[in-house]
């Protein structure tokens, strides 16, 4: 018997009082969620079958939106010995993370009596370049390889033979910043391999200034508890027919209408079926342990993503080869935070990457992306509050 009836929204109200955005804190929650149910829950689809691992990455300017506030109370709570949770270390090379994952095997009774054996393993780190490196594609292709959750993925070294994993599953979150994005990945991974299956969860300032942020300590052992039940859960998650029925309608919508015009989110957008379907199971095990995921489960997931998406292109800004790519994805956080400021303002916090006249080119690009509004006589620049770069 849980003691939260949504675990979903009742870590919300445990994070009520703390500075970070809403949505941070909701995608902390999810990663929480999807780190204690690993490989041996799993959503059988036709001959596909999903497992609840997402590779989650809060970005935000530094210092503006508490990323790594936002992930302490996850962080709190899977490192609990009551949960077993194996996190990798926060920074370790590649040989040694495989051989963490290796150690990570465990065998679990699944309710209808089958042993299930897997090596699930959460990568947890509130400064992701510390994990990824530099310039690391090894370690980037591993990820993206994991991500899948093959059924036997196989390390060779030059000395010491061959390394055979099974039931593979990995769960990611972390926090970056959109300049250390850039830098930590190389141009050919932006757009496809491993950020296609990465959710960029964007925000450019706090939720709000809280001088003494708590958390209820009460309400934190009811959550702790119910994560203790949680985890214990697996086997095969089950669909209703309304559910299947709802799944069915998105997925006809979706193919017909991509959120994503850039080519830059086409993998993504390819990928996103995948991922409402990976979603519906942890909001399933938000409010309940009975494996059986509802309509209202898989209409939630759709709404938690669709609205992650609407700031999403933000954290790649900077991405592409233009040569004010990196000032433009600057300048939009910095205009996106301060909500109302002036070109005077702006010329000097970038007076040593632009001249006035391509300062006010810059603007104008930005406006005619309906980001904000230029206003020439009074040389103000105000943001646009439902700004979407879908």
């Amino acid at each position: 018997m849980r003691k939260c009836s949504d675990w979903i929204d009742s870590y919300m109200l445990l994070t009520a009082n703390t500075e970070p955005p809403d949505i941070f804190h909701r995608w902390c929650a999810v990663s929480c969620l999807a780190a204690c149910l690993q490989r041996k829950c799993v959503l059988p689809w036709g001959n596909l079958l999903f497992y609840p691992n997402l590779y989650i990455i809060l970005i935000a300017p530094p210092g503006r939106a508490r990323k790594g506030t936002a992930m302490d109370p996850v962080m709190k709570f899977l490192e609990q010995p009551s949960l077993n949770i194996h996190l990798a270390a926060e920074s370790v090379t590649r040989e040694q993370l495989i051989r963490e994952l290796l150690n990570s095997q465990e065998f679990t009774s699944s309710t209808d009596g089958k042993m299930i054996g897997h090596c699930s393993m959460t990568v947890l780190n509130s400064e992701l370049t510390v994990f990824l490196g530099y310039n690391n594609p090894r370690l980037l292709d591993d990820l993206t390889d994991w991500y899948d959750c093959k059924r036997r993925w196989t390390y060779r070294t030059k000395h010491e033979g061959e390394f055979p994993i099974s039931a593979v599953w990995v769960n990611l979150f972390g926090a970056t910043t959109p300049e250390l994005i850039r830098t930590s990945l190389p141009p050919t991974a932006i757009g496809g391999g491993l950020t296609s299956r990465m959710l960029f969860i964007y925000a450019a300032a706090k939720r709000r200034t809280i001088p003494n942020p708590s958390l209820d300590p009460i309400l934190e052992e009811d959550l702790l508890y119910d994560l203790e039940q949680i985890v214990r859960l697996s086997g095969e998650f089950t669909t209703t027919e309304e559910c299947a029925r709802t799944r069915h309608d998105w997925y006809m919508y979706n193919d017909a209408h991509q959120p994503f015009q850039d080519a830059i989110f086409s993998a993504y957008c390819d990928r996103r079926i995948a991922t409402v379907t990976k979603l519906s199971i942890i909001m399933c095990v938000a409010r309940t342990d009975d494996k059986l995921i509802e309509a209202r489960d898989f209409l939630r997931a759709v709404e938690f993503l669709e609205n992650a998406e609407e700031l999403m292109p933000m954290a790649l800004t900077g991405a592409g080869q233009g040569k004010y790519a990196d000032i433009i994805s600057r300048l939009m956080a910095d205009i996106a935070g301060s909500k109302e400021c002036t070109l005077d303002t702006l010329m000097w916090r970038f007076r040593h990457d632009v001249t006035r006249w391509e300062m006010e080119r810059l603007l104008a690009s930005l406006e005619a992306m309906q980001f904000c509004v230029f206003i020439t006589n009074t040389k103000k620049i105000l943001y646009n509050n439902n700004f979407s770069q879908r």
